[in-house]
């Protein structure tokens, strides 16, 4: 119990101290064909809320590329002055990040499409952060559980909240009784864990109704401890400018599974 507590604390504090949390997201944007201007004013394409007046600059989107075209003085990119040139989006593994002031832009790609993402590091949200809600914890949840791997992983269609979508692969499934009920979770391949998306009869009332996820360290042995203490939200529970895959159907459980994270919002 102490472990799960103070990995609770840690969480905590790691958002007080990320300026780029999902907390502090600002907007969402389609990136269209051709030149795409941003900044505060009216007459750009997107335009950002609190964006310093007069930075601007401008995003060409060609194909699957985005260049940076334009930038004010004062616009950063990688925290030096900004160069016009091809950005790396976050698919690439090492975005680029713009600067202005207190917001902070990066291209992200899902379902083929270029999307620019906002932040603002100055975030009421951020400032007003109290702490995640979880329910207590409670050694009921932490379960005995039998995994059944896949020969070979099964591939399918994750389709995220905006409705785009993406190819990944299913481990296997792990088996365990709750309640007296038998009940089965998909695992899915997730680098260097197994990502269990799930929903529970909690999102009618006091979980988020879009789903929560579980991590299982790799490698996955036939035996393993499923800890629903340790569950948590998808980002979208927190913003509505995120872009959470959406939990398999096969993975809607019929009970409640009262632990782990809370709704954050009322």
């Amino acid at each position: 119990m102490n472990t799960i507590l103070q990995s609770r604390k840690e969480r905590d504090e790691r958002v007080r101290n990320n300026p780029h949390h999902w907390l502090a997201l600002a907007g969402l944007f389609y990136l269209e064909d051709g030149d795409n201007s941003f900044g505060s004013a009216d007459s750009n394409k997107i335009v950002l809320p609190g964006f310093p007046h007069p930075l601007s600059g401008c995003l060409r989107l060609e194909g699957d590329q985005v260049s940076l075209t334009e930038a004010a003085d004062g616009v950063l990119l990688n925290r030096q002055k900004a160069e016009l040139r091809t950005l790396n989006a976050d698919t690439d593994g090492d975005p680029d990040l713009i600067e202005a002031g207190r917001i902070h832009l990066m291209v992200i790609r899902r379902g083929g499409k270029a999307m620019l993402r906002a932040w603002d590091v100055e975030a009421q949200a951020v400032k007003d952060f109290k702490g995640f809600k979880y329910f207590p914890v409670n050694p009921a949840f932490s379960l005995n559980a039998t995994f059944i791997p896949y020969d070979p992983p099964k591939t399918f269609m994750v389709t995220d909240v905006i409705g785009s979508q993406h190819e990944s692969a299913m481990l296997g499934e792990v088996h365990f009784k709750l309640n007296g009920q038998d009940l089965v979770l998909q695992v899915e391949d997730a680098d260097d864990e197994g990502l269990i998306s799930f929903v529970d009869e909690t999102r009618k009332d006091l979980t988020y109704p879009g789903g929560r996820l579980l991590t299982l360290p790799k490698p996955l042995g036939e035996t393993l401890t499923l800890d629903f203490n340790l569950a948590i939200n998808w980002p979208c529970a927190y913003t509505p400018w995120a872009t959470c895959p959406l939990p398999p159907k096969s993975n809607f459980l019929p009970v409640r599974i009262e632990a782990g994270e809370m709704r954050y919002h009322d």
